[in-house]
């Protein structure tokens, strides 16, 4: 994956973010953080597909009522 590629999907993630609400916004920003602080991968081309992923799959929780917390769990680093 290029360069251009990997900013277009982290302009989606930010763009979907605005979706979420406050509670949830929050553990996912705290979520992302974690991530791409304590990432294993090599660098933003391989996380940031999953990391949209991972938003995607949280706002269909959201739309079916759950919290980011009942979809994931309470700690977004664990």
């Amino acid at each position: 994956m290029n360069n251009a590629k990997t900013l277009e999907i982290v302009r989606e993630g930010l763009k979907l973010a605005k979706e979420l609400t406050p509670d949830n916004r929050e553990y996912y920003d705290d979520f992302i953080t974690y991530v791409r602080i304590n990432t294993n991968f090599s660098g933003d081309e391989s996380i940031e597909p999953l990391l949209l992923e991972i938003l995607q799959d949280l706002l269909q929780a959201q739309n079916d009522g759950l919290s980011a917390k009942e979809y994931f769990g309470s700690n977004p680093t664990k």
